[in-house]
């Protein structure tokens, strides 16, 4: 989209088309922010659509921009304001007196901040929620300041991109100036997911999945080459000793039972996993839930749906894990699993068959007694 906006506005000579990839590099460094959601992406994407149609008489041009702001901000929320930046700007050279830009360009703001007061009193979000938009971060009230940025800075870069394309033809010719722009944008690009990147959350992602493919060796090298020094990390290490046999069941027991308070939901539910596989049924379905509870968007997960509904299948609870079970048929992933599980529910005889479930089952404890 990028690309055609700025070939409409470089109609009178050859545009660098490098110039076009700044959108999207600055989407990827942004995305490097776990917490960023893709909600925020596609709004991103959609506000780049609304740019691509300029009308040419001015009227035509003021109507599409009263229009855009409240049709754009109920679809997509805050990232309404990127196009309407792009059009304010695009609007200057129309206007003969420069107070009557002044007086456009308050009124959109007017109406923008309309919008989001107006809409307060239409959902049940609170009113700086609605300015900073639902949905694009994980974390309710809080947001990522290079997205802001992102809105502000890609509708002046594509403004002045007729200009950037002048000063790079006039120093590099022909295709060298294509060349330079992309090389340009990847030293800022390389740069960005350096720093993006960086999160210790990233190496707690690597562990998390080398422990659900139960790659023990590869959780020791790793932790060889770098000591753990995050939960999440120090747990997965700790389990991938204890399934390779290098430490006892105890030593595990030990340290897992110095580990129990909550940090996050990802800390959570990798505990709960481990002490599934220990054997702990019900601990293991303690963590699970609250995990769940934890998620700070409140989205569902099925991975954790699919923990509560073993565990009460382990325990005999089959009506409970049957309603987890008809849950996750309802999803794109878990479908399969859930449709074979549920057949071990409707047979019970074939759950003390299973490779899992059935050591489980026979090794839970008959009498009652505190773990942690």
């Amino acid at each position: 989209m990028s690309h055609l906006i700025i070939r409409r506005l470089s109609a009178d000579h050859q545009p660098v088309f490098g110039l076009c990839l700044l959108p999207a590099f600055l989407m990827w460094i942004t995305m490097g922010d776990y917490q960023v959601m893709l909600t925020s992406v596609v709004a991103f994407a959609l506000a780049m659509s609304m740019m691509l149609f300029e009308p040419r008489r001015l009227s035509a041009h003021l109507s599409l921009l009263a229009l855009l702001i409240p049709v754009g901000y109920y679809i997509i929320g805050i990232a309404v304001a990127m196009p309407a930046i792009y059009h304010i700007g695009r609007l200057y050279h129309k206007f003969n007196s420069r107070i009557y830009f002044c007086l456009v360009a308050l009124s959109a703001v007017a109406i923008l901040s309309a919008c989001a007061i107006v809409s307060s009193h239409l959902v049940h979000y609170p009113l700086y929620q609605l300015f900073i938009g639902i949905a694009y971060y994980a974390v309710p009230g809080q947001y990522s300041l290079l997205y802001y940025l992102s809105l502000i800075v890609v509708p002046v870069w594509l403004m002045l991109s007729p200009v950037l394309s002048r000063m790079l033809s006039s120093q590099f010719a022909g295709i060298k100036s294509e060349i330079a722009s992309v090389i340009l944008l990847s030293i800022g690009l390389a740069g960005g997911l350096q720093l993006s990147f960086s999160n210790p959350f990233y190496d707690d992602m690597e562990y998390e999945m080398l422990e659900r493919a139960q790659n023990w060796d590869a959780i020791i090298h790793k932790a060889t080459l770098h000591e753990p020094d995050t939960r999440m990390a120090q747990l997965a290490f700790n389990l991938a000793m204890y399934k390779s046999g290098g430490s006892s069941a105890q030593e595990l027991s030990a340290f897992m039972l110095n580990s129990h308070s909550m940090v996050n939901n990802q800390v959570s539910t990798l505990m709960s996993d481990i002490f599934f596989q220990m054997g702990f049924t019900n601990i293991s379905q303690r963590y699970a839930f609250e995990s769940l509870m934890l998620t700070s968007n409140y989205n569902e997960s099925g991975r954790l749906y699919k923990r509560l509904a073993e565990t009460n299948l382990v325990n005999g609870d089959y009506r409970v894990s049957e309603k987890y079970l008809l849950i996750l048929q309802k999803s794109l992933f878990y479908r399969g699993w859930a449709d074979k599980t549920l057949q071990l529910i409707r047979n019970p005889k074939l759950i003390e068959q299973h490779p899992i479930y059935g050591p489980m089952r026979k090794s839970l404890s008959k009498e009652d007694r505190l773990l942690v």
